[in-house]
């Protein structure tokens, strides 16, 4: 029978404890690290991308302007010419 406790500890004695423990104990805890941060690495990485994505694929407001401006004067001429 397992028994679990509870007990305070703080960020920095974690660490020396982690430092004592074997290579192998460091890489199990590697894992399950890996393991229990998946989802929130996966949003970061994709927030990352998005971030970057719609800072680099604005355009400007005055050149959105200028094309749909553009788009319905084509728009216009075709009209014209059919009637």
């Amino acid at each position: 029978m397992q028994v679990s406790y509870s007990l305070p500890i703080y960020f920095e004695q974690l660490l020396a404890v982690v430092q004592q423990c074997s290579i192998e104990e460091k890489l199990q805890l590697l894992d399950f690290l890996e393991k229990e941060t998946a989802r929130v690495r996966l949003a970061r990485s994709i927030q990352i991308i998005a971030d970057r994505n719609i800072a680099n694929d604005r355009m400007p407001e005055a050149e959105i302007l200028s094309e749909v401006s553009a788009v319905r004067q084509q728009q216009y001429e075709q009209r014209e010419i059919s009637h």
